[in-house]
This record gives C-alpha cells, structure tokens and sequence, in this order.
C-alpha cells in the first residue's frame, strides 16, 4: 500500500468520519491526500461540477472518499469513489479502502 494514495473530497463537515478514513489509510501503509471543506475551499466556489473535480483528483490518487450530497450521480472515473458515510468506525474504513485497494 506504500504506492497508494487517497484522496479525501469533504464538501459536508465531519472532522471525526474524515480523520477516520484517514487514518485509516494510513494505518494501512498509504499516503492521503485532503481537502477539508470541499465547498469552501475548492474550484466548486467557481462553478466547477463535481464530476469535473473527481475526474481531476482521480489523476491524483488511486481512490477516493466522497462526503457530498450528489455522490450517487457519479460515473465511473477508473478509481474506485467511496461514499464516506458507508463506514462507522475506522475497522470498517480499514476493511473498505483495503479491498478496494488490492
């Protein structure tokens, strides 16, 4: 997992469920990538959609973890999107990015 990265896209607030796919990855040997307040902080401010933005940071990381409201519109981007809301606890994460990943 040292080669791989994720990206974490938070257009909703929740500091506890983003650190905890972070460290998650971590724990499992890779590296992240993070964007905290998505909606603030990200070309979406300008207009940019989605599906733009994901298809940009899919150039970045080998997966990434959405927390947005439109995460069941999306297509594919050859990596895998993560629906950040799936997990409750960082074992599951862990269990999540790990099949994903192999």
């Amino acid at each position: 997992m040292n080669s791989k990265i994720l990206a974490t896209l938070f257009y909703e607030p929740d500091s506890l469920l983003r650190l905890s796919w972070e460290s998650a990855m971590i724990r499992l040997g890779g590296k992240v990538i993070s964007c905290e307040d998505a909606g603030k902080f990200s070309s979406a401010t300008k207009g940019e959609k989605l599906a733009d933005t994901i298809r940009i940071v899919s150039g970045y990381a080998n997966i990434i973890v959405l927390n947005h409201s439109d995460i069941k519109m999306l297509k594919d981007f050859g990596v895998p999107v993560i629906d950040a809301k799936s997990g409750k606890d960082i074992f599951f994460n862990m269990k999540i990015l790990y099949t994903k990943l192999i």
